[in-house]
């Protein structure tokens, strides 16, 4: 029977052909029949209003299911990155205390990204002019800081083992 209801109607929703399935089988048609026309009007009006009630408060609180799916998503996307930043930037700063250029953190970069790390390690000044950036988050938010390398120069403290340290402008 659902399926020839949903033949003559391919364009109706499911509510509209689960109601017209229902009508038929509980006999609501018949027992509406049955009634006066001043009752008849009655029930129809309450039950246009009250299905426009219910659809209504139906529509809003899946409005708001989504938006909180959607906000809890947001947030467990931007824990994962920033969890993701923080190892990276651990074995970036293993790899340059102990002067590893094969480190793990630097196997996975492309060509472009290896021929800069490969000009930094090998010539430090080169670098002069180049615009640097760097991503971090604070209280929830992502900030982004960029800086122009203006010189470099050695230091030989803070247990760094002689690692060239840029001065930069910003």
């Amino acid at each position: 029977m659902a399926d020839a209801a949903w033949k003559r109607a391919p364009n109706a929703t499911f509510g509209f052909v689960g109601g017209k399935l229902k009508a038929k089988c509980n006999k609501t048609l018949e027992w509406l029949l049955a009634k006066t026309v001043e009752e008849q009007k009655k029930l129809l009006l309450f039950s246009v209003s009250d299905g426009y009630k219910l659809r209504k408060a139906a529509a809003e609180k899946n409005a708001a299911t989504d938006t909180e799916i959607r906000s809890r998503q947001v947030e467990k996307v931007r824990i994962k990155d920033s969890k993701r930043r923080a190892a990276v930037t651990k074995s970036v700063k293993q790899a340059l205390k102990n002067l590893n250029k094969s480190a793990d953190c630097f196997t996975t970069l492309s060509a472009e990204q290896r021929s800069f790390v490969d000009s930094l390690w090998e010539n430090p000044d080169s670098q002069t002019g180049r615009l640097f950036h760097h991503t971090w988050e604070q209280e929830g938010a992502d900030k982004t800081w960029m800086a122009r390398n203006v010189s470099s120069d050695q230091v030989k403290d803070r247990g760094l083992n002689n690692t060239e340290h840029f001065i930069l402008g910003h």
